[in-house]
């Protein structure tokens, strides 16, 4: 597993982060984001955690009756 995050330019030479998430036929795969793009995600962190639990977790969320 390569480091999980990490912080680069892109061919524009624009400051990018590189996120690991996983590995397929040795092959590592990446989200890879521009500072607007995780400003966005910092942003609305909560939500994408509430996301995340309902859609793989299924802690928290409880569908209303």
């Amino acid at each position: 597993m390569p480091d999980v995050v990490t912080e680069t330019k892109d061919k524009y030479q624009n400051d990018i982060i590189k996120i690991w998430y996983s590995s397929y036929q040795s092959e590592d795969k990446f989200v890879t984001l521009t500072v607007k793009q995780a400003a966005a995600i910092a942003d609305n962190i909560d939500a994408i955690y509430r996301f995340v639990d309902k859609h793989e977790k299924n802690k928290l969320w409880k569908p209303e009756k």
